[in-house]
């Protein structure tokens, strides 16, 4: 199988990202949730809803953690 250079440097920053944060998974989705938070009000991207959460929950929001 040939290696594909768009999945490759997806990989890339991916890896870069998750440096960033000490390879931490819950500090990883703190980071991406913090990166919504701030995009969303702009409503220049859409985002995905699931099924009667029309928002997020206080617990989801990034350092509510248990």
């Amino acid at each position: 199988m040939r290696d594909d250079p768009i999945i490759s440097e997806i990989r890339r920053v991916r890896h870069e990202i998750s440096g960033r944060v000490g390879h931490d998974v819950r500090r990883l989705g703190e980071h991406y949730m913090e990166l919504e938070r701030q995009a969303r009000p702009t409503g220049q991207y859409r985002f995905a809803e699931p099924p009667g959460k029309p928002e997020m929950a206080f617990h989801d929001q990034p350092g509510n953690s248990k």
